[in-house]
């Protein structure tokens, strides 16, 4: 799928702007503050109807309005053009989302219409960041794939609310708290199952990736470590460790061990990234961490819109060009940057706002 034109009201610095990207490399270029990250973040609003850093819709607002609106179209691999609007009213607190003039129940639904995948320059630090905001971008993900994916998460996480709630009681209802273990590890076998079929498909590209982009010849790797292994004593091996953990559970009010623990790895050479690599290896293994997921989506899978901001700064020269070179092979990729060499890719913000 490709955006082919955008229209963003009262969003950030914006009071009215329209564009027209191409249907490849877009290159926004202009100086600090004129608003190039703000463009992409109205493009990256269109998939989870959310900012980059989970801001609240009232922080997208330019200063001088009380309600902002976005109005796209979308074009699929058959040239179906898709309508969509995006409303929010701070005073009122309405948030519509229209599709072909017709309202969204669901943002989950937006996947159908848009597909985009992100790098802004704090997602440089994920493997050294905590294991949540890991756990939140492979989730984020794999939901865009696979809605078994997200429904198995959205339930899990209704059952661990409910176990822990349980937990706090003073007086604790174990068989009810034994039911609600047993369907955690439900779900939980789902989740595990879809995670580790990810990063197999994430690790069969990922080191070509690197090595496309990088000058280095690194090995690159993701060790994911599930809670339990996905074989034929799955149920009894992770329910001995809800057994092993209930005194601490209790103690401690709260579930101490499963798949909302799970963590992973980007090893450089068979060493943890965090630890022994370098702010330029970091980077560049997190840049190719997200343009993997661009090519292991499933066939049946319209191709994802590519937002990279500010993708080009601690990059050498060399690795720019090879990044540039890699990014022109691909369907629509935005990449937001103060200059270019690359001319015939430039959409020059600060001349068009003048």
């Amino acid at each position: 799928m490709i955006l082919t034109e955008i229209e963003i009201i009262n969003f950030r610095n914006y009071s009215l702007f329209k564009y027209y990207p191409s249907p490849s490399l877009n290159i926004i270029t202009g100086s600090n503050g004129v608003g190039k990250t703000n463009l992409v973040e109205s493009i990256y609003y269109m998939n989870l109807a959310r900012g980059f850093k989970n801001r609240k819709d009232s922080q997208l607002l330019n200063d001088k309005a009380n309600e902002f609106v976005i109005n796209a179209k979308t074009k699929n691999n058959n040239n179906q053009i898709t309508k969509l609007s995006y409303y929010f009213n701070k005073k009122t607190g309405e948030k519509k989302i229209l599709k072909n003039e017709k309202s969204l129940s669901k943002i989950g639904d937006l996947n159908e219409c848009v597909n985009i995948l992100l790098f802004e320059p704090g997602f440089a630090s994920i493997f050294k960041d905590s294991p949540q905001e890991r756990r939140d971008y492979i989730n984020r993900c794999i939901s865009k794939v696979s809605e078994t994916y997200l429904l198995s998460l959205k339930r899990y996480k209704t059952l661990l609310k409910e176990r822990n709630l349980i937990l706090k009681n003073e007086k604790i209802d174990k068989t009810l708290l034994a039911t609600l273990t047993k369907q955690l590890i439900k779900e939980s076998k789902t989740i595990i199952n879809f995670r580790s079929q990810y990063f197999k498909k994430i690790n069969e590209v990922i080191n070509k990736i690197n090595n496309e982009i990088s000058n280095k010849n690194k090995l690159l790797s993701v060790n994911y470590a599930p809670t339990v292994d996905l074989n034929a004593q799955f149920e009894t091996n992770l329910m001995n460790l809800y057994k092993n953990s209930l005194d601490k559970d209790i103690k401690e009010n709260t579930t101490n061990i499963g798949v909302h623990k799970e963590d992973y790895m980007m090893l450089i050479d068979g060493k943890d990234i965090a630890v022994f690599g370098s702010q330029a290896e970091n980077r560049l293994a997190a840049i190719s961490l997200v343009i993997s997921s661009y090519f292991i989506l499933k066939e049946e899978v319209e191709k994802p819109i590519l937002i990279l901001d500010d993708v080009l700064s601690e990059l050498d020269e060399e690795n720019k060009e090879r990044l540039i070179n890699l990014l022109k092979k691909l369907k629509q990729v935005f990449i937001t940057t103060t200059t270019t060499n690359y001319k015939e890719f430039e959409f020059n913000l600060e001349e068009v706002r003048k």
